[in-house]
Order: C-alpha cells, then structure tokens, then sequence
C-alpha cells in the first residue's frame, strides 16, 4: 500500500546568548521558543474511510516567546532555491511553499537535507538555528492517509448529523509508523483540531510540554465538548499524525516534521442561533493545507 503525507512542537526552553559565541553563531536570544520545519500530505475525507488527495506541501515556522520580538527571519538551504522569507506574524511567523500534487513533485521544489533558519533580535543582533529535513531510506516519511471516525454516546454518527448537545468524539486509524522519540524531546505527535464555519480554530487537541498531556502517536480519540458547538451550523477539523526529527535540545529546540492531516467537514442539527453570525456558503480554510479552500476573513461573531 503506498503512503502518503503543522504541526507544533514545542520544547520551552532555550539558552542565554554567550558572549564568548560569535554573534552568527547563537542560536537563542530568549525570543524564540522553537522552530518547525515540514512536508505534509493533506486530503479530505469524503466519507469514513474514503478520502481525496488535496496537495503536498512545504512550510516552516518560527514560534515566539511571550513578548519575543524578532526581524529579518528567513530560511535557507543550499539544496533548496533562493531564500525564503517568514511573514511578520506573531506571535508565530510562518512561511508557506508552494501545493503540489505529487511528493515528487514536492522534493523537487523543496529537497530533503539541512536548512538554516536565521534572524535578528530585538537588540539586532543575529542568531540562527540548523534544522535537518532527512530521510535515510529510499522510501516516504511521510504517514499513511488518515481515516477520520465520529461518535457520539458511544455510537458512530454521521458527518452531517452531529447533536450539538453532545460531545463529539474524533478517533482516528491507527499512527502505524509512530514512535517514542530517541532524543527524548517530543514523541510522535497526532493533533485533532476543530474550527468553525468562518475558519476560525475553537478547539485543538493541545501542543506538548504543557499542562494538558498532548496526543501521542499512542492516543487512540480526543473529545470535542458540546459547548463549543452550535445547532445548524457547518464546522470543520482534521486529525493530522506528524512522523518526527528532533533536535537543538542545547539551543532553540528544532523539529522537523513528516505529516498526513485529513480534513473533514461537519455539521449539526437543529436550528441556527439568530445571534450567531451568518456562516459563508463555502467555509473557509482553517489550515494552509486546505487548497480547495478560500482564505478566511475576519469577522465579529
């Protein structure tokens, strides 16, 4: 069977500057929690079980500390074209490459080795960190397809017939090349995120190395409350399974990330709230990997 392809990572530590280190050399000036590098594959799940192919796609990110102000952040590989440049985003800058409807499409563009993200603090001075997006084998990193299921009660329920008076729980087909991590950073990760009809997020499964446990290549479902959901209304959520490289545990932690994220449409019963905002007739994405997807606006719920 082949296999095909945002995920966060997250490690809250990072080392003072030393300054003894030449100033090209520091990898940490306390602004930066950590750096995310990754390829995915994205689809959407039709029915249970049955699922399009939507892109591959490239992304890197750089995720501020609390009040952490940085400039001039880029990416640079010498195998990949050109430098890229993050958006001024905070508190998470983030660079998109392109959607491509082949992995050998997406190697092309983006191929596989070592990459520096680099930027300047608040004070100008440069740091940088060195991430490796690999694979020793002839074979794909990238997890098999995710097969999405729904329940309520304990009993499967249809997409489109959700009881907004419920949980709603999401499990999933099982992480099958997940595993504990060796550098005992952060394990293979699944994450289970829910947005509503404008493509805003109102529930995520949760990042590691926080006071709620996150979901491990292990967790089996995650339960949407009831609370966040309202009648007569599309939702939208994907469950992505991300195959991990980690490092920088001395410096700003890195992880590089091989993805499937398998997005699924929703909606529940009932009559919709005359206070709640009118949902658009084709939501919007909630995640860059939804190409099938206009950009969201924003609005005031």
């Amino acid at each position: 069977m082949p296999r095909c392809l945002f995920i966060c990572a997250v490690l809250l530590f990072y080392a003072a500057p030393c300054p003894a280190q030449d100033a090209a050399k520091v990898s940490s000036t306390g602004e930066v929690s950590f750096v995310v590098l990754g390829k995915s594959a994205n689809h959407r799940q039709v029915t249970e079980g049955v699922y399009a192919l939507l892109n591959y796609h490239f992304s890197a990110e750089i995720f501020l500390a609390k009040d952490g102000v940085i400039t001039d952040a880029r990416l640079s590989s010498a195998n990949d074209a050109g430098t890229m440049l993050f958006a001024d985003t905070p508190p998470v800058l983030e660079f998109h490459g392109g959607r491509y409807a082949s992995e050998q499409a997406l190697n092309q563009a983006h191929p596989d080795g070592e990459y520096l993200f680099s930027w300047r603090s608040s004070n100008g001075r440069p740091a940088e960190q060195s991430m490796k997006l690999g694979n020793e084998s002839d074979e794909t990193r990238l997890p098999f397809p995710v097969v999405v299921y729904l329940s309520q009660d304990g009993q499967p329920v249809a997409a489109n017939a959700i009881d907004p008076d419920k949980d709603l729980e999401i499990s999933w087909s099982p992480f099958i090349s997940g595993a504990a991590d060796a550098n005992e950073i952060s394990d293979d990760l699944i994450f289970a995120v829910t947005g509503d009809c404008h493509g805003m997020e109102i529930d995520h499964s949760g990042p590691p190395f926080s006071a709620k446990p996150p979901l491990t290549f292990a967790s089996s479902q995650h339960s949407v409350p009831a609370a966040k959901l309202y009648p007569g209304e599309p939702f939208q959520l994907f469950v992505e399974h991300a195959d991990l490289q980690t490092g920088g545990r001395d410096q700003v932690p890195g992880i590089a990330s091989f993805s499937a994220k398998t997005f699924v449409d929703i909606r529940t019963l009932g009559e919709r709230l005359p206070e709640r905002a009118p949902c658009p007739e084709l939501m919007p994405a909630m995640d860059a990997g939804q190409s099938d997807r206009p950009k969201p606006v924003k609005i005031d719920l």
